[in-house]
Order: structure tokens, then sequence, then C-alpha cells
């Protein structure tokens, strides 16, 4: 065998493996843009609750489509069915029962939900926890499954001092109002 013949082997072997390692990094660069490419499309629903703005005691519940795509048929149920600030089952509240049928990328619906208290006469209590699973489908109708524990507990001790920023132009505003129409003839 002479020189030139194993330079050739040589060389045509490291083309080779140069060959599969590119054709790896290209199916991997593929995988990921698929990846990509769908979470860009895929629906995210969030369900978290939070403190008004106005008051740390009274709490909105949010459910907001946080993804790229849209959410449709979007289905609740509870475990356990829990009451609301009205002393009604959250379950018989029409947007929780009927579901919702299209959420837009970005939006939500939010609600007044309850009032915190560590009083057992008040519906919720901050030692309270429940279950909400979610059951909705993407633009390929596929469906998406995905389960949220709601716990008041993160929120006890928690205090704001102050008053929010937009209580207070408020009631800056009905002073304003109430000085302008004491002017008045």
């Amino acid at each position: 065998m002479t020189l030139e013949s194993i330079l050739t082997i040589i060389f045509s072997a490291t083309v080779a493996f140069s060959t599969v390692i590119y054709a790896r990094l290209t199916r991997k660069l593929v995988d990921e843009t698929i990846k990509l490419r769908k979470a860009q499309t895929e629906p995210k629903i969030s369900i978290r609750i939070e403190p008004t703005e106005n008051c740390m005691l009274y709490c909105d519940m949010i459910i907001e489509n946080i993804g790229l795509g849209p959410a449709y048929d979007i289905n609740f149920a509870l475990d356990p069915d829990i009451k609301d600030f009205y002393k009604k089952p959250l379950s018989e509240l029409n947007l929780i029962k009927n579901g919702i049928k299209y959420l837009a990328p970005g939006t939500k619906r939010q609600f007044f939900f309850t009032q915190f208290s560590a009083e057992t006469k008040d519906p919720v209590k901050f030692h309270d926890s429940f279950l909400i699973k979610v059951v909705y489908k993407n633009s390929k109708h596929e469906t998406i499954e995905e389960s949220f524990i709601i716990d008041f507990s993160e929120f006890f001790g928690i205090t704001k001092l102050g008053e929010s920023p937009i209580c207070s132009i408020a009631n800056s505003l009905k002073s304003i109002e109430k000085k302008i129409q004491s002017l008045k003839p």
C-alpha cells in the first residue's frame, strides 16, 4: 500500500466521519426548529390568585392564556369545590361551569374571588387550598391538560403599606370634584 492510498483512505474516513457529525447536528437543529415553531403556536393556560390592587385582603382569580397560540374549549374541574366570597360554590360560576370557548393569546379573564380571613366564618381561610384541573384544545384540536394548586397560605402575613396610586388618584379626583361643585353659584 502506497503513501498516497493511505492518505486517500484517511481523507475519505475523515470526510465520512465529518459528514455523520454534520448530519447529526443538522437533525438536532431541525428538531429544535420544530419545537420552537410548536411553542410559538401553542396556548398555555395559567390560573392564579392575586390580591386586588386596592386591598391585600381581597383577591381576584385570573385565568390567562400566556402562550402564543389561541386556546379553545377550556373546561375546569375543582377538587374540592370551594366557595367564593358570596358563599356560592366556585363550580356554579358561569365561567367555571360553562367553560371558555376561546381565549386569545395574551388575554385573560379576571374576577373578584374572595376575601382572605383567618376567621372561620368567612368562606376562604389562609389554610385553604384546592386544585383546578384545566382541559383545553390548541388550534390543531389536540387536547391539553394541566392542573393548578391554588394555595391561600402563600398570602398569610403579607401586608401592603400605603394606598395604591389608582385609589389615590380616584380620591383626589373626588376631592377636586367636590371643590368645583362648591364653587358653583
